[in-house]
């Protein structure tokens, strides 16, 4: 018993030293930074060895934010050193499990031999040692033995040889995490850089001398320097002259006590390199350097703001000065301003605020359907129309209206119609009282010129019978003139006709009657197709004009010997009366002027065919008033067609 007592301390003594000798190996390959696989790699055969195991790991364990561990193997051997396959048993596993969650050596007897229970392989004995670096488990070793069993105390013998090892897992673990940091470092500062230099703004560094240390792109492009020529130079050499002495202050005052978190930015001016003067809203930055405060100005050209904010003013200026309403609303219709025009015309006060209202509440009850033109040109772009606004002092303001939006606003302009109107009616009411003024004498000399040629007031002579007949016809026309004026002036009076039934056959027959005279001097044959009864609502003496007009258009263009017909057909839902002939017809450029009031064709003008240039407009206006169309179509040396279609009196009534 004592020799095997000696022998087994004798045993321990030389595995110590064995151990020893491979904790200098260790350290001395760890120094020399070789190759770190075949440093694990010899590591795990000198514990092998020392050991006299079969087979064994080392590996590397790391710990993720939730404390759940990670095992990876860095050395291994399968095959035993003596030539001997290691197949795993099923309980290695379990065991590697146990050291990671015990972080304490595991030494177990597994069995061997045939006979064994649960054995796969010649693996008789299992040693599990974690090895801990500052109270942390950063790996740990597996051996497994075919035969012989460990002995505890091998693990208080090889802990210096374990120690090192942690020590050496723990600084390679922190050399790849400072490689990591570092290369995420770089790749956020190759970010940053990459912004700083793709922005607008310049920017600048600034060190503790004043000098320039860093710019990027756009501040080089702001001063007109070439790359790099920035660096070195005062900050202060581009300020203008008379900024020069308050930013020396300024300058001072921040590198020496630095910038105060709220710090606003501020407005300047930079001289480039070239000598142009450019105006910068300036925002100031600092950090610290090797102990040293650096500034960061971020410089942003705003020339082009205070040129757009220029022209805003002097349009703000236009607007205010024009006596029109300009307004504009958000996409809700809420105000947001409102020119002096538009208040003046309204009577707001020049200082009410408008934020809050909307557009709607600025029409009078009598604006009906703005809603519906807002909606309208937020859909079209533009709406167009007359409206009534409400008046701060009461009553409303007629105006004519424009609304313009899309997505983001709605604009408002308006023009007060009051003096137009009041123009308007004192210009009716001017025509009619000179017309009915005209019109009193006029009738007067008439009848004295038909009692002349009656030869009631004495005999008249052949020469005197025909002078009568001159100035009677040209009476009739002047009191024809008279008439249409009239009417003209009551069509731009607006306003819905009379609405009495009328009989359109049986004015077209009357008419026709009373233009047969004409026709027969000019041996016209003249055509009438008609229903018998094509009734319209409306005033009849209009009407009537209308079917006149046509009629004796008709027959003052065309020439002699030739063709006028007139059709009147109905259905449920409209009149139609067609008036056409075979005249001289209407050149192309001329047709689209033919409703314009006044207009006279060249041939009218050339052939001097009497007429006011009234008749067409009239017939548009009483057809549009009483609900109808009027289209013409016409052929120089074929003829003219021109059909009024007329709603017909039985559509929509009882």
């Amino acid at each position: 018993m004592k020799t095997d007592r000696l022998a087994l301390v004798a045993d321990d003594e030389a595995r110590a030293l064995a151990v020893l000798g491979e904790i200098v190996h260790v350290q001395r390959e760890y120094m020399r930074e070789g190759d770190p696989q075949r440093m694990w790699d010899e590591l795990l055969q000198s514990l092998l060895r020392t050991t006299s195991s079969a087979a064994g790991f080392i590996g590397e364990v790391e710990w993720d934010r939730r404390g759940i561990p990670s095992l990876t193997t860095r050395a291994m051997v399968r095959n035993g050193l003596w030539g001997s396959q290691a197949t795993p048993h099923p309980d290695v596993g379990l065991l590697v499990s146990q050291v990671i969650a015990e972080q304490a050596p595991v030494v177990i007897d597994l069995g061997s031999g045939p006979d064994a229970a649960g054995s796969s392989g010649p693996i008789g004995a299992f040693l599990g040692m974690p090895l801990i670096s500052s109270d942390r488990m950063v790996g740990l070793v597996g051996l497994t033995s075919p035969s012989a069993s460990y002995r505890p105390e091998w693990v208080e013998q090889l802990q210096p040889l374990l120690s090192a090892c942690a020590s050496i897992v723990e600084s390679l673990q922190a050399a790849r995490e400072r490689s990591r940091l570092v290369a995420e470092l770089e790749q956020t500062a190759g970010f940053l850089q990459a912004v700083i230099n793709a922005t607008t703004h310049g920017i600048l560094v600034v060190g503790p001398e004043g000098q320039i240390e860093s710019a990027n792109p756009a501040a080089h492009a702001l001063l007109g320097s070439p790359p790099g020529a920035l660096l070195g130079r005062p900050v202060l050499d581009f300020a203008a002259p008379g900024d020069l002495r308050a930013h020396r202050t300024l300058l001072r005052r921040s590198l020496t006590h630095g910038i105060a978190p709220d710090s606003p930015p501020f407005i300047s001016t930079v001289v480039s390199f070239s000598g142009v003067s450019r105006p910068v809203d300036v925002s100031v930055g600092q950090m610290q350097l090797d102990g040293q405060t650096r500034l960061v100005l971020m410089l942003n050209d705003i020339t082009e703001r205070l040129q757009a904010q220029a022209a805003l003013a002097r349009a703000a200026e236009i607007l205010d000065a024009t006596p029109d309403l300009v307004a504009w609303a958000d996409p809700e219709c809420r105000l947001v301003y409102v020119n002096r025009g538009g208040r003046a015309m309204l009577g707001l006060d020049q200082d009410a605020a408008v934020e809050g209202m909307t557009i709607q509440e600025l029409c009078s009850d009598e604006a009906e359907g703005l809603d519906i033109a807002i909606a309208a040109a937020q859909s079209s772009g533009v709406w167009r129309g007359e409206v009534k606004f409400r008046a701060a002092t009461g009553g409303s303001v007629p105006v004519s209206l424009v609304v313009i939006a899309d997505e983001a606003y709605v604009a408002v302009l308006a023009r007060d119609l009051t003096e137009r109107f009041e123009i308007d009616r004192l210009k009716e009411a001017f025509v009619a009282n000179v017309s009915h003024e005209l019109r009193t004498p006029l009738t007067a000399v008439i009848g004295y010129l038909e009692l002349l040629r009656e030869g009631v007031l004495g005999e008249v002579s052949p020469d005197q019978a025909e002078a009568l007949e001159v100035m009677t016809r040209n009476g009739d026309r002047l009191l024809d003139l008279i008439g249409d004026i009239l009417l003209i002036g009551s069509l731009d009076a607006g306003g819905v006709p009379t609405s009495s039934p009328v009989d359109l056959a049986d004015l077209v027959g009357d008419v026709a009657a009373d233009l047969a005279s004409l026709a027969e001097r000019k041996s016209i044959h003249v055509t009438v197709s008609r229903d018998e009864s094509a009734v319209v609502s409306g005033e009849e003496n209009e009407l009537r004009t209308v079917v006149s007009n046509l009629m004796g258009n008709a027959l003052k263009f065309t020439p002699e010997e030739g063709r006028v017909g007139v059709e009147v057909t109905t259905s449920d839902e409209e009149v139609v009366l067609t008036v056409s002939d075979d005249g001289c017809g209407i050149d192309s450029d001329e047709l689209e002027h033919v409703f314009s009031r006044f207009f006279r064709g060249d041939f009218a003008r050339r052939s001097e065919i009497q007429g006011t240039g009234l008749g067409l407009a009239i017939v548009q206006g009483v057809v549009q008033r009483h609900g109808g169309t009027v289209d013409i179509t016409s052929k120089v040396g074929v003829g003219t067609s021109v059909t009024v279609t007329l709603p017909s009196r039985k559509k929509g009534t009882k």
